[in-house]
């Protein structure tokens, strides 16, 4: 029997359309995510400032910095402006992706 490290696991899965897939339909969610839990860490905001100073929940902000929660345009946009940022929209075609 062959024990496999997990990156030999993980780059097995890679190779899987279905894993592929998966993976491009998270990644905008956690790249959120992470962008707005490292402003609003930088603008010293907990998350009620963040939600009062965005006018939304700050139940619903929490979810979506845990990535539970699927928003709205308009709700990011709130968020953002909340942050002093611009909120920007970007499609790529598929493949053409660049890992950071």
């Amino acid at each position: 029997m062959t024990i496999l490290t997990s990156d030999e696991v993980f780059a097995e899965m890679e190779k899987d359309p279905a894993y592929q897939k998966a993976y491009r339909m998270q990644e905008p969610y956690y790249a959120i995510m992470s962008q707005v839990i490292k402003l609003r860490r930088q603008s010293n905001m907990t998350i009620a400032e963040l939600a009062e100073k965005a006018n939304v929940s700050p139940i619903l902000l929490d979810k979506l910095l845990a990535a539970e929660y699927n928003p709205r345009l308009s709700y990011l946009i709130q968020v953002a402006e909340a942050l002093n940022c611009t909120l920007e929209v970007t499609f790529k075609p598929i493949g053409k992706e660049t890992k950071s």
